[in-house]
């Protein structure tokens, strides 16, 4: 426990990383995963 409370200060930001990325991908898969913005980027990015 003591690890926790020496780092938790990087756990947070961290946490809400992983549940901002969670947000993203269920709300690209509920618009639909071929949107233009996803094209776009895949095409963006090669």
């Amino acid at each position: 426990m003591a690890l926790i409370k020496k780092y938790g200060f990087l756990l947070i930001p961290a946490l809400y990383w992983l549940i901002y990325l969670g947000v993203r991908l269920t709300y690209n898969g509920l618009a639909g995963e071929y949107t233009p913005d996803f094209i776009q980027s895949i095409r963006h990015d090669g």
